[in-house]
């Protein structure tokens, strides 16, 4: 849901992504709208757009760990 990933964003972020209205009107409405069954193309366009400079914003402070790396950290697991 992209109002959590908000409140998120949010919290550990704060305004990263502009205030709960501004998100609301420039990333949450677009998306949803482009995402609607009988969205025309250039709603599609925009929805695209939108998600792709958010994933931007985010992607700049999100840290992505695989599995491998992790368990270096983590005790052993119990079978």
């Amino acid at each position: 849901d992209l109002q959590e990933f908000f409140a998120m964003v949010d919290f550990t972020n704060p305004g990263v992504i502009g205030t709960q209205e501004e998100f609301r009107k420039n990333i949450l409405f677009p998306i949803l709208r482009g995402r609607e069954p009988d969205a025309s193309d250039s709603q599609k366009r925009k929805m695209m757009q939108v998600q792709n400079d958010m994933s931007t914003i985010v992607n700049e402070f999100i840290l992505r760990r695989i599995n491998t790396l992790n368990a270096q950290h983590l005790p052993p697991k119990l079978v």
